[in-house]
């Protein structure tokens, strides 16, 4: 009886017995989770709708369009899905328990946990960047149409900085999906915190220094304004330990004494 052969591509994917996968190998598995499933295709299909509406309809608001304002409209839908796939990287696992065979290829769970991160990081620059990609023709459209003249002044730094504010929105939204392990409630809380900031703000004007310290859309406001003053960095710096690191510290011990089931 004949031994049969092994392809090249399975034998260099391949881990000897005994050992685990290691960070990079993990990271891919995570990624892929995020991007090949029938959930991920419809949430991309609705992205894509409610993006190309986005599009559509920042043509009305303004006659004339620059570049830069089309691509930050458009932005608009996918940073709301991918908060929504910041919740869901981690609830789902626990919701359909499939964290067991997770865990059983890969018994450190702060291993696993560093990749699901790493791959959300990577998946929201990836969006950003076609996002953006398809945005520019979608914009050559859009004036040919309406037979107006292209604007093309565009703040790149500040594309990529909003790029890498929505990377950090992400594992927050991450973050609170591992302490809650509910995705309704912290999907609720992820998409409504930044507007119920936003009404307390109004509602007391006299305690909006105050509350700029809790608001987590401070880093997103200091995008938006590019002064980048000191207050504003301490402002985002008590932003980012209330919404990101507590919550990632609370979570990743959750985690790691949750019993998998």
């Amino acid at each position: 009886m004949t031994a049969t052969a092994i392809p090249t591509a399975h034998r260099r994917n391949r881990i000897a017995p005994g050992a685990r996968p290691g960070l990079t190998r993990t990271i891919r598995v995570e990624f892929r989770k995020l991007v090949d499933s029938r959930a991920a295709i419809i949430t991309a299909l609705i992205g894509l709708s409610l993006t190309a509406t986005f599009a559509a309809g920042s043509f009305f608001v303004k006659d004339h369009l620059k570049l830069d304002y089309f691509l930050t409209v458009t932005g608009v839908p996918a940073s709301l899905i991918i908060l929504t796939m910041g919740v869901m990287a981690i609830t789902s696992e626990y919701s359909t328990r499939a964290a067991m065979p997770t865990h059983l290829l890969e018994p450190n769970r702060a291993r696993v946990l560093l990749a699901k991160a790493a791959a959300l990081v990577a998946m929201t620059f990836l969006v950003n960047i076609v996002v953006k990609g398809l945005g520019v023709p979608a914009y050559l459209a859009g004036v040919a149409i309406r037979g107006a003249e292209p604007v093309w002044d565009v703040d790149w730094f500040g594309q990529l900085a909003a790029s890498a504010a929505q990377s950090v929105y992400v594992l927050e939204a991450f973050a609170l999906g591992m302490v809650l392990l509910n995705g309704p409630a912290a999907i609720v809380i992820v998409l409504s915190e930044t507007s119920l900031f936003s009404v307390l703000r109004t509602a007391m004007p006299e305690r909006a220094e105050q509350l700029a310290y809790l608001d987590p859309g401070s880093l997103a406001n200091l995008v938006e304004n590019a002064t980048y003053t000191a207050a504003e960095w301490t402002q985002v710096g008590v932003g980012l330990l209330i919404w990101l690191v507590l919550p990632a510290i609370v979570g990743t011990v959750r985690i790691l004494r949750k019993e998998v089931a």
